[in-house]
């Protein structure tokens, strides 16, 4: 799966982490993120950080 992509960017627009994006001239607006890309995996990532977020820390 590494080989697939360059850079990192490009996994995370592959899982549909990125928000969605319009340009007009010399601008550029972020929008919300995408709900494009692999849907499972996208909710594994957000049930792992919502049980890290649950968790106490570590100190």
């Amino acid at each position: 799966m590494g080989d697939e992509f360059n850079k990192g960017r490009h996994l995370a627009v592959w899982v549909g982490l990125v928000p969605k994006q319009h340009s007009s001239g010399d601008r550029s607006t972020l929008m919300g993120m995408s709900k494009r890309g692999n849907q499972h995996l996208r909710s594994l990532l957000d049930r792992e950080q919502k049980l890290r977020c649950e968790q106490p820390s570590a100190n």
